[in-house]
């Protein structure tokens, strides 16, 4: 289902209020979400909650809310629950911030489409990839495994879309480094291509 399907279900739901539409919204997004809050708290029944309490604000608030792309506003307000709920789970009120939470990718795969990179280059992409800092790697798991586009991660995570290219290429260039194929632009395409495909 793409975009445009899920905001009309989305506006099926605020000006119809269609609970058919909803319950699709639900079933359709719900396992995504609760990964994606589940990289942040790292607890199944916390992750549920934040998803659930999520999906239950929006239908309760749904006559008085403007959504122009829902996907955006349901990745956002599960990411500001789940650092809501991380910031109260610390001591002393300190506050949470994207950079201070640990992430874990998973792995990639070699995917013989890619003849550019061997199951070896694989292998050091995932090493790479794990010493990646926090915010790149939240960053690449919104781009690679939610196939947002970096305007959406910039939205869901509260940044500029220059913060989330500059993020990318960070990534890329860490990543080339640690595979020393910094000098061959053959490999370092390949890279970009099999990373964000």
């Amino acid at each position: 289902m793409g975009t445009k399907e899920l905001n009309e279900l989305s506006r099926k739901i605020c000006k119809e209020d269609d609970e058919i539409a909803f319950s699709k919204l639900f079933n359709y997004l719900y396992d995504r979400l609760y990964v994606f809050a589940n990289k942040f708290v790292q607890d199944k029944e916390s992750s549920e909650d934040i998803v659930a309490d999520v999906f239950t604000k929006f239908w309760i608030g749904r006559k008085n809310t403007e959504i122009r792309n829902i996907l955006n506003y349901l990745y956002t307000s599960v990411y500001n629950a789940s650092v809501s709920h991380l910031n109260n789970l610390t001591l002393h009120g300190r506050q949470v911030y994207l950079q201070d939470i640990e992430i874990e990718l998973e792995e990639y795969t070699f995917n013989p489409e890619v003849e550019m990179i061997s199951n070896e280059e694989v292998t050091k992409i995932n090493k790479a990839v794990a010493e990646l800092p926090n915010q790149c790697r939240m960053i690449l798991f919104l781009v690679r495994e939610n196939n947002m586009k970096y305007k959406e991660v910039a939205q869901v995570l509260g940044i500029s879309q220059k913060t989330v290219e500059n993020q990318i290429n960070i990534a890329l260039k860490k990543i080339a480094a640690y595979l020393q194929i910094e000098t061959d632009p053959i490999k370092q395409k390949a890279l970009f291509v099999f990373m964000l495909a």
